[in-house]
């Protein structure tokens, strides 16, 4: 039981001395978020998805492997889609 106490301790003085560490870098949030990733929803019509996608999903790899972006179709909702963009590219 001894080592469990010990090994307890020490964690949590490791947390103290990083929770120390970060106070002192930042006080607060980083109000500018220009480094975040761009996201955009469109709304695709159910009739122009099957375009979208293209045969056998080459239309999104095309998009994805040019662009970096992600596309992720919303859960429930068939014809939005989530356009991540990195700034990486």
């Amino acid at each position: 039981m001894q080592v469990v106490r010990e090994a307890v301790d020490t964690g949590a003085k490791g947390l103290q001395d990083l929770l120390g560490i970060m106070s002192s870098c930042r006080s607060s949030p980083r109000r500018d978020k220009t480094n975040l990733p761009a996201t955009e929803v469109l709304e695709v019509p159910a009739h122009k998805r099957a375009r979208l996608v293209g045969n056998g999903g080459i239309n999104i790899r095309r998009i994805t492997s040019e662009t970096g972006a992600r596309i992720t179709a919303l859960e429930g909702k068939k014809s939005n889609f989530v356009l991540s963009l990195s700034s990486s590219r």
